[in-house]
């Protein structure tokens, strides 16, 4: 368990920061640390995924919690690449569904004289149209994935 002591502010396991002191297996209570000039330490702190990253940084004190990490503004080419990563992914999920209704484009499924006989090919041509639109154009953000039809067969 991560505690700080204050002025000047010390990071460090409490059984490192405390050695000669005896705790019960959960650490120093809250009061004990309060009464003696520490206090608990946070890795982590909230932030905008969309917009924000966090990174750690030196110890310091806010609302009687020591931090060490802080929320940055992610820079225009982190936003740059993020937004490339999410369009590589939408382009790949796209792709791995457009290979898995590949059957659906041999002949023998849908022509008039087979039997069996897909009889919505058309569902299939259109859901498979929406698959290469996003694959082709790679959006950021995919407002609605394309729902695969059920296949009807005759």
């Amino acid at each position: 368990m991560l505690v700080a002591t204050l002025n000047p502010i010390r990071v460090a396991d409490y059984k490192e920061l405390f050695p000669n002191v005896s705790f019960t297996s959960s650490g120093p209570s809250k009061q004990w640390l309060e009464e003696n000039n520490a206090t608990t330490v946070s890795v982590w702190v909230p932030y905008d995924h969309e917009t924000q990253t966090i990174e750690s940084c030196n110890p310091y004190l806010e609302e009687g919690i020591v931090y060490t990490v802080r929320a940055r503004e992610l820079t225009e080419e982190e936003l740059a690449a993020r937004d490339n990563q999410k369009r590589q992914q939408n382009k790949s999920l796209a792709e791995t569904l457009l290979a898995a209704t590949d059957w659906t484009e041999i002949p023998s499924v849908y022509a008039e004289d087979s039997v069996p006989r897909l009889t919505n090919y058309n569902e299939f041509v259109s859901y498979r149209m929406s698959l290469r639109l996003i694959a082709v154009n790679k959006p950021v953000v995919v407002e609605e994935w394309p729902v695969k039809p059920e296949e009807n067969w005759i």
